[in-house]
């Protein structure tokens, strides 16, 4: 009773996202099963137990991505492709000194 869940993770321009971070939920049980693209953006969650699920994608300088409600059958391989969008980078500024008298 075992299923997968793969696609491919691209860019606003169809460009891999290679190294992104698939986390793949069962939101019945809250078990999460964690992968990374390939270099051509590739993912796949193999042995995967039937069921309700949520796909989250991550990755540096891009918004994460949500797919909420995937249901995955018996011996089911959903395809799930990411479009991710560009998000801002956050930076941090540490400023050190002392106050001139």
């Amino acid at each position: 009773m075992l299923g997968s869940i793969s696609g491919f993770v691209r860019d606003p321009s169809a460009a891999a996202v290679p190294g992104a971070t698939i986390a793949v939920t069962n939101s019945e049980t809250g078990v999460v099963h964690t992968v990374m693209a390939d270099d051509r953006g590739h993912y796949r969650a193999l042995s995967l137990p039937v069921g309700r699920y949520d796909v989250r994608s991550s990755m540096t300088g891009f918004r994460s991505t949500i797919r909420f409600g995937i249901e995955l059958a018996v011996a089911q391989d959903a395809v799930i492709d990411i479009d991710m969008q560009l998000g801002v980078l956050k930076e941090d500024v540490q400023i050190s000194g002392e106050a001139p008298w």
